[in-house]
């Protein structure tokens, strides 16, 4: 679908589901209000909503290539940047640090430098 279309889609599946859909249920009128939903509950879902299985696929490989190009040296900067990468996907997972696209720009060069540090470090001690 795209970048900020959760909050547009996503009504179409809520109204499957009256407990997600409906802000009450009222005795004598049934369901009445309704919830709107502006976001999933952590950045990483709604990447996952927003860009599919093919967009953020696209996303997870090239990130996965990245770790995977510094770690064919091992040392304790490649373990240090697995460590720094983990510990931001583990904050995505509870919060929206990946909402602003300067925070996405910065994590993915940071994460782009030390990876090429690590393998010009590696090339110095061959």
């Amino acid at each position: 679908m795209g970048g900020g279309s959760f909050r547009y889609i996503f009504p179409m599946y809520q109204r499957n589901y009256p407990e997600i859909h409906y802000a009450r249920y009222h005795k004598k009128n049934g369901w009445v209000g309704r919830k709107m939903y502006h976001y999933a509950h952590n950045d990483i879902v709604q990447f996952l909503a927003e860009y599919g299985d093919i967009g953020s696929g696209l996303l997870l490989l090239t990130l996965l290539w990245i770790l995977f190009s510094a770690f064919r040296i091992f040392s304790f900067s490649a373990f240090l940047l697995l460590v720094g990468f983990a510990t931001s996907m583990r904050h995505a997972f509870f919060d929206f640090i990946f909402n602003s696209p300067a925070y996405w720009m910065a994590f993915l060069a940071l994460l782009t430098a030390s990876s090429k540090l690590l393998q010009q470090e590696a090339g110095r001690r061959a």
